[in-house]
């Protein structure tokens, strides 16, 4: 059995390269995270701890999915995006950049996130939001305020919005 080093600590573990939708090699699975035949998985992507990754996403670039995450519908994920802890990324949104999600955030609608932007906690962005670079979005914003379809939001560089 195949075992890869994620360099999280663990040492090797038992895991798979993931095999595309079209045949092409995707990228390390371990064997206790989970992927979906339908998903496609760039060469250098990395899925590991008890994540899941389901429906028709996409992960290219150095993206990096663990802990407990999920990653599902046809959400987008490229560059070198980490989604980790219990984060979910779901329905047509898309991640581009030095992102990090964590916590329980969960990034859904068609949101738009992009550049070196940091969103965590219980935070939750939704359709039609687009966070660009330098924004970092964390604290109990689910409770301080919605950030979703009913007003147009875009944040730019150095924004920060703290929950408490």
């Amino acid at each position: 059995m195949p075992s890869f080093n994620f360099l999280d600590g663990s040492g090797p573990v038992l895991a798979h390269r993931h095999k595309n939708p079209d045949g092409s090699l995707g990228g390390w699975v371990a064997d206790t995270a989970f992927v979906e035949v339908g998903v496609h998985v760039g060469p250098d992507v990395m899925v590991y701890g008890q994540a899941k990754v389901w429906d028709n996403a996409v992960l290219s670039g150095k993206t990096r999915v663990f802990g407990q995450a999920v990653i599902s519908g046809s959400a987008k994920i490229s560059d070198e995006a980490w989604v980790i802890d219990q984060a979910i990324v779901t329905n047509q949104a898309e991640l581009s950049g030095d992102i990090l999600v964590f916590g329980q955030a969960r990034i859904s609608g068609n949101a738009k996130i992009s550049g070196d932007t940091r969103v965590g906690d219980n935070a939750r962005v939704g359709e039609g939001v687009i966070l660009t670079t330098g924004v970092f979005l964390t604290g109990d914003v689910a409770k301080m305020t919605k950030i979703d379809q009913a007003v147009p939001v875009r944040m730019i560089a150095g924004t920060r919005l703290v929950g408490w």
